[in-house]
């Protein structure tokens, strides 16, 4: 009968400790981060090779690009934005179909002694707008955000620059924002249209959506 007893107190205590374990392991998100783990282990299995695209070509700014601009020709980083109104033209004239300037526009760029106040805005401004095909950025976020250029998501000016009508998108299970950083007027007005830059990281902080 006493073994009876101890066998059924072990078994009782097996089973409360593999339960306090196993919602330690829930709360602390392990099994979470194993579900994702599993998840990119079953991308990687289907995912189908392919051959970069040669129509698509990124141009980045690294610190190469800085250090070569200070010890070339003496301009420092931030780089006034007539730099980045040349390189729109220069793609413009080199045949590119869309140009995506995933760039941080939301404040008027620094005054500088040889520039009157805006000119290098309205310069990159101009070069957009020739150019025709500049898609500018914005980011989302959660909660009201401060800032000259920061606005709500139900603004009409910002829905007419990105907004896509999408037969049943209210059914859609997609996050909701309550404000977005912009480009300044000069910028956002000139291209032709705004992409999301917005970033939602899951908990092992890898990027999947």
């Amino acid at each position: 009968m006493r073994k009876k007893a101890m066998s059924v107190l072990r078994s009782i205590f097996a089973g409360s400790a593999a339960g306090i374990l196993i919602a330690v392991l829930f709360m602390t998100g392990v099994f979470e981060l194993l579900e994702l783990k599993a998840l990119d282990f079953r991308f990687r299995m289907n995912a189908e090779e392919r051959v970069p695209s040669d129509d698509i070509v990124i141009v980045t700014i690294d610190q190469n690009s800085i250090d070569y601009l200070k010890n070339r020709i003496g301009i420092l980083w931030k780089w006034p934005r007539d730099l980045y109104g040349y390189a729109v033209s220069y793609l413009s004239g080199a045949g590119a179909k869309a140009i995506l300037l995933d760039f941080d526009f939301s404040d008027p760029d620094i005054n500088r002694a040889e520039f009157e106040e805006g000119q290098t805005d309205r310069f990159l401004g101009e070069a957009i707008e020739e150019a025709g095909n500049v898609v500018n950025t914005f980011i989302l976020y959660d909660s009201t955000r401060g800032g000259d250029y920061a606005q709500d998501t139900t603004d009409y000016e910002l829905l007419e620059h990105f907004a896509l009508n999408i037969n049943g998108s209210e059914n859609l299970n997609i996050k909701n924002h309550v404000s977005a950083v912009v480009p300044i007027p000069v910028i956002m007005g000139a291209g032709r249209s705004l992409g999301s830059a917005t970033i939602h990281t899951d908990p092992d902080g890898t990027i999947r959506r």
